[in-house]
């Protein structure tokens, strides 16, 4: 069974690497990856159409997707560290910090719950303040 998802998969990237918006494809691998629970893959299909996606509102979507999707799986300490790693371009987005500031929440990161919340309330705006 994950041999044929896993051809799906790869046909994916193969359709992605041959049309003028890949996002979609990826996106599509993604889904599919989620339907039979293989969170860290379906976001790091997320992540791939962050990374070729040509506006900013769909960057921030496949951002946002792409932590649900390890959320989702109970993988907290993978979506911080996502987060952490590809946060800057979005920090500017109320929307945004206060998802971050949720997400770290749930993983038990108050530190990092506290530097969201300070950024969403503009109390502080240096990113790399808190460790």
């Amino acid at each position: 069974m994950f041999g044929h998802l896993d051809q799906a998969v790869n046909a994916y990237h193969l359709l992605a690497s041959d049309q003028p918006s890949p996002s979609v494809w990826y996106q599509k691998a993604a889904r599919s990856l989620i339907a039979h629970g293989r969170y860290q893959e379906a976001a790091d299909e997320y992540v791939r159409a962050l990374d070729v996606s040509a506006d900013n509102r769909a960057a921030r979507r496949y951002f946002l997707a792409a932590l649900a999707t390890l959320q989702a799986g109970g993988l907290l300490d993978q979506a911080m560290a996502l987060a952490e790693r590809r946060q800057d371009p979005f920090l500017h987005s109320d929307a945004i910090l206060y998802r971050l500031m949720n997400l770290a929440r749930a993983a038990n990161k108050p530190r990092r719950a506290a530097f969201y919340a300070s950024r969403l309330l503009r109390l502080e705006s240096s990113p790399g303040s808190v460790p």
